[in-house]
Parts: C-alpha cells; sequence; structure tokens
C-alpha cells in the first residue's frame, strides 16, 4: 500500500513534495485523483476520506485553474474532482466541454442549482454532487475504477 503523498501548503496552490508520478509508476487498480477547491477545510475532508480508500491515491491538491487545467493537459490524472467557484475561475474551465479530454471530471457544489447541474452534465461532467455527498462520491469513484477508467496492466 502507497503511503499517502505529503503535501505543502502554500499562499493560492498546495502541492505534493514530491513529482507527480508517471502513470507506468502508479500500480495497476490506483485511480489517481486531482482535488481542486478554493476551501481548504473542503479540500482537507475530501482528502482524508479518499485516503482511506485502497483504490484512490490523491496525487495533487491545487486551486488554480490554470494550474489544474495544465495537470489535466498532461495527462496522468485518472480523475478530477473540482468546486465550482475557485480563486482563479470556475470549475467549469475544467469539463471536457468541447476538448478531448477523456478524464472524468466530478463537480462538487454546496449549492445545488438546477441550473448549474445542468452547464455541468452538458459541458462533460462525470456528476454534480454536494460537497457533503461523500458517500456518494466515494461510489462514483469506486465505480469508474471498476468500469476500467483506471489504466489496465500493460
Amino acid at each position: 500500500m502507497l503511503e499517502p503523498p505529503a503535501v505543502i501548503a502554500g499562499p493560492s496552490i498546495e502541492r505534493m513534495r514530491t513529482p507527480m508520478k508517471k502513470i507506468s509508476e502508479v500500480p495497476v487498480g490506483l485511480l489517481r485523483i486531482l482535488l481542486v477547491h478554493r476551501a481548504p477545510r473542503v479540500l482537507q475532508r475530501i482528502r482524508a476520506r479518499l485516503d482511506r480508500l485502497p483504490h484512490c491515491l490523491v496525487e495533487a491538491v491545487t486551486d488554480p485553474s490554470a494550474e489544474a487545467r495544465r495537470l489535466i493537459d498532461i495527462g496522468d490524472i485518472d480523475a478530477v474532482i473540482t468546486g465550482l467557484r475557485l480563486r482563479d475561475g470556475s470549475g467549469f474551465d475544467l469539463l471536457p466541454g468541447g476538448r478531448l479530454s477523456t478524464v472524468p471530471v466530478i463537480v462538487l457544489s454546496r449549492r445545488m442549482r438546477p441550473t448549474d447541474q445542468r452547464r455541468a452534465v452538458a459541458l462533460g461532467a462525470e456528476s454534480y454532487l454536494c460537497t457533503h455527498d461523500m458517500d456518494a462520491l466515494v461510489e462514483i469513484l469506486g465505480t469508474l475504477a471498476i468500469a476500467g477508467t483506471v489504466r489496465a496492466e500493460a
């Protein structure tokens, strides 16, 4: 079992101390997750829950949407969990939309507004959940892992 990566905090970004591992370096069966949210307490709560799951590896925790977009574009991420209101943009900006991204994005929001939910789904969100619904988040991540979103052994 891998230990959770150490995280250091900065004024607007939290990142791993060590560089992100390439997909080929991560054991098969682990879902590498990028967390993107502006609220540190929400990040900590989500991370604490995901770190207990055997099929999840939280690889990076970040807020600036430009940094998150860069990490998504590099690849090496299996799923993204994002809030809607970020410090320098919107969680909508991270959704696949018209891009050729195959990374599933799960949107978490404190407000369950139907217009936001419809927009997120229309832009390609895997799901739109309340930030307090950790059980549904865990279930979705388990489904992604089982469904083969996690890379297969070469």
